[in-house]
């Protein structure tokens, strides 16, 4: 997925939700807790080295009562499992981060579409084994580190549960803004993780 794909799946989101009908169901006002976790996928040169993953988060958002927007604060951790690169025989990357977002939602009805976007840190970690090609028996630890900062934007539906919790599903793509250390970390780093969430 392209950096001008992601923004203008944003914009049509945006624009759907800011041309319907907007109710303020009371659900969604207040102050929640909640966690997340799905599937993660690499994009773009990132899925050269990497396969599919996993992502985990927890998260407090804030939303007014008189208006359809909201704030997030949410810290999470991600993995992506390996797939190949030349000289490594094996390697994880890990990403811990914490982001804050601006949400939007709609509120009409009961299943309440919602876009997101944000800015975050992300502390990308990539431990593994390499080798010399020209001798596989010799081998010697892989190990690169950076925090850098990175952005968001995503797509959702949320379903009330009841006076204030909600389960909600969310599709983002997110990129960090790594700098290239051939041939584990990639020139901008990008991720799409799928979302199931709660909060109460």
């Amino acid at each position: 997925m392209s950096r001008s794909s992601g923004f203008g799946l944003a914009f049509l989101a945006a624009f759907v939700l800011l041309t319907s009908h907007v109710a303020l169901g009371q659900s969604a006002a207040g102050t929640h807790f909640g966690a997340l976790a799905g599937p993660l996928f690499p994009s773009g040169q990132t899925s050269d080295s990497y396969k599919t993953g996993y992502q985990i988060s927890g998260f407090v958002d804030h939303h007014g009562a008189k208006l359809p927007l909201g704030v997030r604060l949410e810290f999470g951790y991600s993995r992506l499992g390996f797939r190949s690169a030349r000289g490594v025989s094996m390697a994880t990357e890990d990403t811990v981060f914490g982001s804050g977002n601006v949400v939007l939602v709609a509120r009409s009805t009961k299943l309440q579409p919602f876009v997101l976007a944000g800015l975050g840190v992300y502390r990308v970690s990539v431990s593994g084994e390499g080798f010399d090609p020209f001798a596989i028996v010799h081998t010697y630890p892989i190990s690169v580190t950076q925090t850098k900062p990175g952005w968001q934007i995503g797509v959702g539906f949320s379903f009330p549960i009841g006076n204030r919790s909600k389960i909600f599903f969310e599709a983002r793509y997110t990129q960090i803004l790594t700098t290239e250390s051939p041939p584990l970390i990639p020139s901008n780093l990008g991720q799409i993780p799928l979302l199931l969430g709660v909060s109460f």
